[in-house]
């Protein structure tokens, strides 16, 4: 089985707009609170009228750095985080998921920069709606709800 040696890596900040399925997604040397800034700039460029964005993080610990806290006062952005322990609420997770399947999962890639290249393709591919009816019905607010056990069955002596 071909395998290659190697410690570089692709950061990826990323954001979804939950309506239209658009995704912004920024490669950095490290994810930590100057991209995440640079992230809520373009957010705030995409969306020039709205007068309040919302956005919706996970836990990470760079979303509640003072740099970000700093910048957020005097931001249109309005951050609220999902409950700990909850990536299936998170519908970027989705398209992480999503990007994998089409980017690495069962590929090889020689060189570093031919994965970094897949990587740039498959975004440039989601910006133009390539992927449109894929993500129609992975990018949904459905949850299942499961309902509550009505009758509990004996347990086995």
């Amino acid at each position: 089985m071909p395998a290659n040696t190697g410690r570089e890596r692709v950061n990826i900040n990323g954001a979804l707009n939950i309506e239209t399925r658009e995704a912004i997604a920024l490669e950095s040397d490290t994810v930590n609170a100057q991209p995440t800034i640079e992230l809520f700039r373009q957010i705030e460029a995409q969306y020039p009228t709205a007068e309040t964005i919302g956005v919706f993080a996970d836990n990470a610990r760079y979303y509640r750095s003072k740099l970000v806290r700093e910048y957020l006062e005097t931001s249109r952005i309005k951050l609220d985080f999902f409950p700990p322990y909850s990536p299936n609420l998170n519908l970027i997770e989705r398209l992480w998921r999503f990007m994998h399947q089409q980017v690495t999962n069962n590929r090889y890639y020689e060189k570093f920069l031919g994965f970094r290249g897949a990587l740039r393709e498959f975004f440039f591919r989601l910006s133009a709606g390539d992927f449109a009816e894929d993500l129609k019905t992975l990018l949904t607010l459905k949850f299942d709800i499961v309902s509550p056990i009505k009758k509990r069955l004996p347990l086995p002596t």
